[in-house]
């Protein structure tokens, strides 16, 4: 049955950040609600944080609210605004495991309000963070984030990896959507210059230097063994930061391979690009859910990736063969990986260059935010 009204959708995600900067999370619910009024619906973005962090979008509605020294309550400004939504507004929360929107679902449910619930945990129900869990956070599940769950009417999950998790350790009957997150608007999606068989072969990393979580130690170990077997000039770039990069340059260091793994450090996406466009292969071997916007924004580029099956990205690149998808995350089934796209590289430029126009189209018909804010007005659509 046709809803003979337009869908008001408002996303909220909490401003957590101390350094003036938008999180990959906050960047990613402007281009979904810039997309999803492009569409005609109505659509606000409420940020919960100490200041006003985020930035004007296009057509859509933008406002603040504080966080109140018991987060486990709500501002009077934020109740308010909750009570005055329209009946069957759809309320999207942005994040796992705050305790605002434990606040928020249960003012919801208290209030009686006639609103419906959407909770998207972007990655934070991974099964390799569940497993992780302390015993603190794990009282907290049970005690408040278990009720966000029961209260909505629709969990969003990213792909195999928190389907895993929210199956086997979750179980509740709340009913999913698995729909991957986009990337940044505007980008060129034209195959980059790299003419196959030129040296050096460049492998390359980008986003969270996170040694466990993001198997760059595999990495580390990969890369070696495979250099080790290779005749020509190969070289590993890694950009980014994060908790471990002393630790992975001291991995580097001992693997002896100091002079063949370059670190970049936080670069601006327009330098990034322009490394991407040197590059022969993205690497992302993650054993805790996605990798950044950094692979797509290479795959943007024509760059073929390789990917673990915790990235969320391996149906993708199998279903566009658009690169490797690692059948085991283990050190050698990334060198033989390696050794695979190098061979393809060095000795076959035809299928090189079928593996870029590939990830373009990838690009293109899977993570466009247009596309995605019509697969979630239908979504929207939905939900009762």
């Amino acid at each position: 049955m046709t809803r003979k009204y337009m869908i008001r959708i408002v996303h909220i995600a909490m401003n957590r950040s101390t350094d003036c900067r938008l999180s990959d999370l906050r960047r990613m619910v402007n281009f979904l609600a810039e997309a999803e009024s492009r569409l005609g619906l109505q659509v606000s973005i409420w940020e919960i944080g100490s200041s006003r962090l985020g930035v004007d979008v296009d057509g859509v509605k933008h406002r603040s609210f504080g966080i109140q020294s018991n987060r486990f309550t709500l501002s009077p400004a934020l109740r308010k605004a909750l009570e005055m939504l329209r009946p069957d507004s759809i309320v999207h929360l942005h994040g796992g495991f705050v305790p605002e929107f434990f606040a928020i679902s249960r003012f919801i449910r208290k209030s009686s309000l006639k609103l419906r619930l959407v909770l998207s945990p972007h990655g934070d129900y991974s099964e390799i963070r569940l497993r992780s869990l302390s015993p603190l956070r794990k009282a907290y599940y049970y005690l408040f984030e278990r009720p966000v769950i029961r209260e909505a009417s629709l969990v969003h999950l990213l792909g195999p990896t928190e389907v895993n998790g929210y199956n086997f350790f979750i179980q509740q009957n709340t009913p999913f959507v698995c729909l991957p997150d986009g990337i940044a608007n505007g980008l060129p999606c034209h195959a980059n210059e790299r003419q196959p068989g030129k040296d050096p072969f460049v492998v390359t990393y980008g986003g969270d230097i996170n040694i466990v979580a993001r198997g760059l130690d595999l990495l580390i170990d990969a890369f070696t063994k495979f250099y080790l077997e290779v005749a020509t000039p190969v070289e590993l770039w890694i950009l980014g930061q994060g908790k471990d990069l002393d630790a992975l340059r001291l991995l580097a260091d001992r693997a002896g391979m100091e002079k063949r793994i370059k670190f970049f450090g936080r670069l601006s996406r327009k330098k990034r690009e322009e490394l991407f466009c040197r590059s022969s292969v993205y690497i992302c071997p993650s054993r805790n859910g996605n990798c950044s916007d950094h692979a797509l924004e290479a795959a943007a580029l024509g760059v073929p990736m390789i990917v673990s099956e915790e990235t969320n990205l391996g149906s993708f690149v199998r279903q566009h063969e658009a690169g490797w998808c690692l059948q085991r995350n283990t050190a050698e089934h990334l060198r033989q990986a390696l050794h695979e796209a190098y061979v393809c590289y060095k000795s076959n430029p035809a299928a090189y260059a079928k593996l870029q126009h590939r990830s373009l189209t990838m690009v293109r018909e899977e993570f466009n935010w247009n596309t995605l804010a019509r697969k979630w007005k239908e979504v929207y659509s939905s939900v009762s």
